[in-house]
């Protein structure tokens, strides 16, 4: 088994991330008012590079 992770498994761990930054970034201004500024634009910057 070589070191280099095969396309797919990267594909699906990059798929991950995204869905995970996209769902922070609907749900975390809900829950948690005073979000810091810093959290919302790498939350923003995480889902765009994805795109």
């Amino acid at each position: 088994m070589s070191g280099k992770p095969k396309p797919f498994v990267r594909m699906i761990i990059a798929c991950l991330f995204f869905l995970i930054a996209v769902t922070l970034n609907v749900l975390l201004p809900r829950y948690w008012h005073n979000t810091p500024e810093i959290v919302k634009h790498l939350l923003l910057v995480f889902s765009a590079i994805r795109m």
